[in-house]
């Protein structure tokens, strides 16, 4: 099974901030659980960027929803041969989608972009460095534990290959705790 990189377009990352800020305001007996939901469902793009339903499309041409259950948001992405590119994250229950011809050029970036967020010198937008890959296997098979150093504080940790492209620093970025290097 070939494995993908997964990146999300800058209005994708706005709908899940969005979404996210609302679901821990108002879900206080789940408050994690949208953005537990996306790393799952990001996690699953990059090993089978086949599922969902095809959404059609004359903006994005191969559209595809996947439906995150628990939550009732459409996760709206394409893939090629390499990448999956996250388009947005919209309710289920608006019977609306988001603007997509609106989203064509930030797609067309990203999958420009998409580059191997698992090598050694990759920097994503947070300014986190990859080091090196970690030989600790990581929590969901095949993955890795890779470390990563935060270009402004220094400060070293371990992160998941899938989560390497967005991830914040947990010493000066209020970013998830580390996962152990050893």
């Amino acid at each position: 099974m070939k494995r993908r990189r997964v990146v999300t377009t800058p209005e994708a990352d706005e709908d899940a901030r969005r979404i996210d800020e609302w679901w821990m305001e108002n879900r206080g007996a789940a408050p994690n659980l949208f953005l537990e939901e996306l790393a799952d469902a990001l996690a699953l793009l990059e090993m089978e960027a086949g599922v969902g339903v095809r959404q059609p499309s004359r903006a994005i041409p191969g559209l595809r929803r996947y439906l995150l259950r628990s939550t009732r948001y459409h996760l709206y992405f394409v893939h090629g041969d390499d990448a999956v590119v996250v388009v947005g994250i919209w309710g289920a229950t608006r019977r609306t989608t988001p603007r997509f011809a609106d989203r064509v050029a930030s797609t067309s970036a990203a999958f420009a972009a998409a580059g191997d967020m698992t090598t050694p010198g990759f920097v994503n937008r947070n300014g986190q460095e990859v080091m090196r890959v970690v030989d600790v296997p990581g929590t969901e098979q095949p993955q890795r534990v890779y470390e990563l150093r935060c270009r402004s504080c220094a400060h070293r940790y371990g992160s998941r290959g899938s989560d390497n492209f967005d991830r914040q620093c947990p010493a000066c970025q209020d970013g998830a705790p580390g996962m152990p290097l050893a």
